[in-house]
């Protein structure tokens, strides 16, 4: 049986500068622009039951993939997750270790915009 999700609170709208309050300690699209298909080998990858922002918002259960002669990690997320488990045929974070993958930036559905995100390469 699916575990039920929690429902989603509604959030406060950004009408001001939306890069004011991203937390620069992990990997983003900003940090990709403009730099085409990016090829980093995964170092590992952790789990964290919680991690508070720099702007004081938390996650819960945050999977971190960490890169070989890249400080920052990656926030991972299941769109990712899924694209680099089909390319490494492996579900298991052992497996990724080692591996190769490639990285650009797009632009992705957003609400009910877009936004630039980073997506693996097939």
């Amino acid at each position: 049986m699916a575990k039920k999700s929690k429902p989603i609170p509604t959030g406060e709208v950004v009408t001001g500068n939306v890069l004011a309050d991203m937390d620069g300690r992990f990997l983003s699209s900003v940090d990709l622009e403009g730099c085409g298909d990016v090829e980093l080998t995964i170092d590992r990858i952790e789990h964290l039951d919680e991690i508070e922002y720099n702007n004081g918002r938390k996650d819960q259960n945050v999977k971190l993939m960490y890169f070989a002669g890249t400080p920052k990690p990656y926030k991972l997320n299941k769109t990712n997750a899924v694209a680099i488990t089909h390319i490494l045929q492996t579900k298991m974070g052992a497996g990724w270790t080692g591996k190769k993958i490639k990285f650009c930036v797009k632009t992705v559905p957003f609400g009910k915009g877009t936004k630039r995100a980073i997506r693996v390469v097939a």
